[in-house]
């Protein structure tokens, strides 16, 4: 049961750090140029644009990660997850 509750966690979890990361501003610019790129059909421009997506996906999630580890102590992301009971994190 506590694995269950645990991975129904981790699967909400990941869509918000992906709906968090992928709105950032560079992530979202990196992404229309890639998009436009492809539209066109120039390849080399696509090419460099996705490598700009990556780096500017792995810095949001870097971030995002950063500030998660030094606001919410592990114990408490933890007892969310398995649902402890009169947690306030519950």
């Amino acid at each position: 049961v506590a694995e269950d509750a645990l991975e129904r966690f981790c699967v909400a979890a990941e869509a918000l750090c992906f709906a968090i990361v992928d709105a950032q501003r560079p992530v979202r610019e990196a992404r229309q140029k890639v998009e436009e790129a492809q539209r066109w059909g120039r390849f080399d421009d696509m090419l460099e644009a996705s490598e700009r997506y990556d780096e500017a996906y792995a810095a949001a999630h870097m971030g995002l990660a950063d500030l998660v580890r030094r606001r919410i102590p592990g114990d408490l992301v933890r007892a969310a997850a398995l649902g402890v009971g009169g947690h306030p994190y519950r």
